[in-house]
C-alpha cells in the first residue's frame, strides 16, 4: 500500500522520527535542494550545553561546559574560550546579524545556581550563533571549533596515519596532521584518486558504523568543523570512513559520468547499494543487472540502475516514528519515504526543507528538531 499525496510539502513537522537510536544524522540542504558548487556546508549548526564539569589539576580546578553539536559531543570549553570566541566575532566583519549578548563576568566563584544560570546563558548564546549562516560558513567560526575539538582531545599536534574507505571496501591510507579539516582529507583523497578538482564538490566522506549482524549503516557526514582524525577515534571500533556521491540531484551525474573516474566511482558505489539492499531491484533487472556487471559495461548499469527504486538515496533502517515502529526511512530524489516491515509505504514529498536534523538527548530521549 502506498500512501503518497503530491500536495505534501514537509516544512515544519511535530512529528516524532528517531532514525536508528544508536546514531543521529545530519541533511541541511538549500530549499531547492540543490547542493552549493562548492565543499557541502551545513547552513546553520545546532549547539547545545547541557551539562557542566569540574576540572582538577594539581594546581587548580575549573567548570568546562560540555559541548554538542548536531546532538554529538564536540568538547568541553571554559568560560574564557566562549569569551574569547565572543571577541574574535566582534572583530569580524562579513556576516549579517548582530552579535547576541554575552553571560557577563563574576568576581568571585560561582554558586550551583550562578553556574547553571550561566550555562544556560552561554547555551543561549552559542545557539544563536550557530543559527546565523554567514557565520556558520565561516572559516573562522569553524576553525575554531575544530581547535576545540583538539584541544580537548589533549594530544599534541603530529602527523595521523587514517583509513578512507571506497563503497566496496577497497581501502585507502593517507597521512594527515590530526586537527586536518575534512575539505582537507577529502582533497587528500580525491587528488590520491584521480579525480579532477573540479569534480570535488560532487562527493563528501560519511561515517559508517558495522552493526552486530555484520551490516554497515551510515552514522553521518563529516563536516568542516570537525577534524576527522579526532571524530573517526571517539567514535570507538567498527566504524570507517567512506568517501561517497554527496549530490542529491540524480541528474547531475552527467558530469561525473564524462569521467572516467568519476564513473567508476558512481558505479562502485551503485554496485555495493545493490548489494546492501540500498537500492530495490525488480527480479527481471537483476539478471541484466548481473549480465552488465560481468561485461564491465558501468555506463550501461548505471542507466539501468537509474530505473531502480530508491537510486540514489540514503537508507536509515531501524527508525522509530509515530506512524509505526521500527520502520526504515530512505530520503533522496525529492522524497522521504517511510517503509514499514508489511512493505507498506507511506510518502512525503519534499518541495522545500531548509534543515532537517535527528539528534539525542543528552539523556535517553531523542527526538527530532525541523
Amino acid at each position: 500500500m502506498s500512501l503518497e499525496s503530491d500536495e505534501m510539502k514537509v516544512r515544519h513537522s511535530s512529528s516524532t522520527i528517531i532514525l536508528n537510536s544508536e546514531t543521529e544524522y545530519i541533511l541541511c540542504l538549500p530549499e531547492t535542494l540543490k547542493q552549493p558548487k562548492h565543499f557541502p556546508e551545513l547552513r546553520v549548526m545546532h549547539f547545545s550545553v547541557p551539562e557542566t564539569e569540574v576540572v582538577r589539576t594539581s594546581e587548580a580546578s575549573y567548570n568546562v561546559y560540555k559541548l554538542y553539536i548536531n546532538g554529538k559531543y564536540h568538547g568541553s570549553m571554559r568560560y574564557s574560550q566562549f569569551l574569547s570566541l565572543h571577541e574574535k566575532l566582534g572583530q569580524m566583519g562579513g556576516f549579517k546579524g548582530q552579535r547576541p549578548s554575552f553571560p557577563s563576568k563574576k568576581l568571585l566563584p560561582l554558586s550551583l545556581g550562578q553556574l547553571e544560570e550561566r550555562r544556560v546563558g552561554l547555551e543561549k548564546y552559542i545557539q544563536t550563533l550557530g543559527g546565523n549562516e554567514d557565520l556558520v560558513g565561516s572559516e573562522v567560526f569553524r576553525a575554531y571549533f575544530r581547535h576545540i575539538q583538539h584541544e580537548t582531545n589533549g594530544e599534541p599536534l603530529s602527523t595521523r596515519t587514517i583509513h578512507v574507505f571506497l563503497s566496496n571496501g577497497q581501502e585507502r591510507v593517507h597521512d594527515i596532521p590530526s586537527n586536518a579539516s575534512t575539505s582537507t582529507l577529502l582533497r587528500i583523497v580525491l587528488d590520491g584518486l584521480g579525480i579532477k578538482s573540479e569534480l570535488h564538490h560532487f562527493f563528501a566522506l560519511y561515517f559508517f558504523k558495522r552493526s552486530p549482524n555484520g551490516i554497515w549503516k551510515i552514522v553521518g557526514r563529516l563536516e568542516e568543523y570537525e577534524c576527522p582524525y579526532i571524530s573517526l577515534c571517539w567514535l570507538g571500533e567498527d566504524v570507517r570512513i567512506v568517501v561517497r556521491k554527496s549530490r542529491w540531484e540524480v541528474t547531475e551525474e552527467v558530469f561525473l559520468e564524462k569521467d572516467p573516474v568519476g564513473l567508476h566511482l558512481l558505479y562502485l558505489q551503485t554496485v555495493a547499494d545493490i548489494e546492501a539492499g540500498w537500492i530495490q531491484v525488480e527480479k527481471e533487472k537483476l539478471h541484466a543487472l548481473a549480465l552488465l556487471q560481468t561485461e564491465g559495461k558501468k555506463a550501461d548499469y548505471l542507466r539501468l540502475a537509474k530505473t531502480l527504486k530508491f537510486y540514489g538515496a540514503l537508507k536509515f533502517p531501524d527508525s522509530v516514528t509515530h506512524f509505526a515502529s521500527p520502520m526504515t526511512v530512505y530520503i533522496g530524489n525529492r522524497e522521504m519515504v517511510f517503509l514499514s516491515s508489511a512493505r507498506e509505504e507511506l510518502v512525503f514529498k519534499l518541495t522545500r526543507i531548509k534543515c532537517w536534523r535527528v539528534s539525542q538527548q543528552h539523556a535517553s530521549q531523542t527526538h527530532i528538531v525541523t
